[in-house]
């Protein structure tokens, strides 16, 4: 996994590239998160029994080091390890509802800890969230 992904990143992931991906309206390019998935980062931490390659932390820790060489911005981090985590731990219907999302890079996840008036006080909460099938 990781000569593969430090070849990527080296050769799609340059300096002035990563400029451009931060300054854009999304932050972070797509396609190149579906070149992740494709490669099976995204899945390879994640068990057998649950549809992953039958990884662990080490292999997510392979991975975010070589992102953190390459300054990568893409939500590996929020989606894989904290949403793919919390999922690990989950009921039934929730792993079935959303891992196989995660590892196929379809669903994205973000780790909401904060509110922008809360400063640093996180149980300062007033964002409600209401699920609407979209």
């Amino acid at each position: 996994i990781r000569d593969s992904l430090s070849r990527l990143i080296r050769e799609q992931y340059d300096f002035d590239t990563r400029r451009k991906v931060v300054e854009s309206e999304a932050g972070w390019r797509p396609e190149m998160w579906a070149q992740f998935a494709e490669l099976g980062l995204l899945m390879a931490p994640f068990s057998e029994e649950d549809g992953g390659l039958g990884g662990g932390p080490i292999d997510a820790m392979v991975v975010m080091e070589e992102f953190g060489k390459g300054l990568v911005v893409e939500p590996y981090v929020p989606s894989v390890v904290c949403g793919g985590g919390f999922l690990k731990r989950g009921t039934d219907a929730q792993k079935e509802e959303y891992l196989s999302g995660i590892m196929s890079g379809e669903n994205i996840f973000a780790f909401a800890y904060a509110e922008p008036r809360g400063r640093y006080n996180l149980a300062d909460l007033e964002t409600t969230a209401k699920k609407d099938g979209a």
